[in-house]
């Protein structure tokens, strides 16, 4: 160190130099923070300077848990018999009934689209929250064909036409729709007794706690559209 370098040293004062040190160490550290956020056409986290690798599998999950988060309607409708149902008129307009839809060849359908597109499940009941009508064995001969052990040990859908007997895909992007087509028309007298529809947004394998949504159909009458 020459004697100029010294006098500036000793000028300067050597506890103004350590802070100066200090501040320009922190300067050359400092990490500005990363950004997150929903993107809410893929509902993945993303992040603005390094997008977040998300496999399929991720997507699914998160999509899953997102449908199962939805705030929805209160079930404040009650038909006296079973556990209360969301009211036809606050259900959303992405679950829809129909007593004959085309696509099914006449015969009712539940049409499911946005965050339900992928629920695990829809079904309709009767008053009494059987799925599983018309009830078997039967003198006159069981729906489908089954015997007493598919119809009520397995429930096979083909056995009960409260059930899907075919799953159909239709549309694209946000036009997309899962069609569930049931065993009957709406006005038959095969789904007389349905009154609602039960959606299991999600499985949850070995829990009895699977997130289910309880939907009154229009009046509590199969013959009705819904949405």
């Amino acid at each position: 160190m020459n004697s100029r370098s010294g006098q500036f040293l000793k000028s300067f004062g050597s506890k103004r130099l350590a802070a100066l040190a200090i501040a320009l160490c922190m300067l050359s550290i400092a990490v500005p923070a990363s950004s997150f956020a929903i993107d809410d056409s893929s509902a993945q986290l993303t992040s603005s300077s390094t997008p977040a690798r998300v496999t399929r599998s991720t997507r699914a999950r998160h999509s899953a848990r997102t449908a199962a988060a939805l705030s929805v309607p209160d079930a404040k409708c009650n038909e006296g018999r079973f556990t209360p149902v969301i009211c036809a008129k606050d259900v959303p307009t992405t679950i829809k009934y129909r007593p004959a839809y085309a696509s099914c060849g006449g015969r009712a359908a539940a049409l499911l689209s946005g965050p339900y597109l992928n629920a695990f499940s829809v079904v309709l009941r009767d008053r009494e929250n059987r799925d599983r009508w018309p009830e078997c064995p039967r003198a006159t001969g069981n729906y489908g064909g089954c015997s007493f052990y598919q119809c009520n040990t397995l429930g096979l859908n083909r056995c009960s036409a409260f059930k899907c007997q075919n799953i159909l895909r239709e549309g694209q992007g946000a036009r997309a729709q899962k069609v569930c087509c049931f065993g009957a028309p709406g006005n038959s007298g095969v789904l007389a007794g349905a009154s609602r529809l039960t959606i299991k947004v999600r499985d949850l394998p070995g829990s009895n706690r699977d997130p289910l949504l309880r939907i009154a159909l229009k009046g509590f009458s199969p013959k009705k559209a819904l949405n």
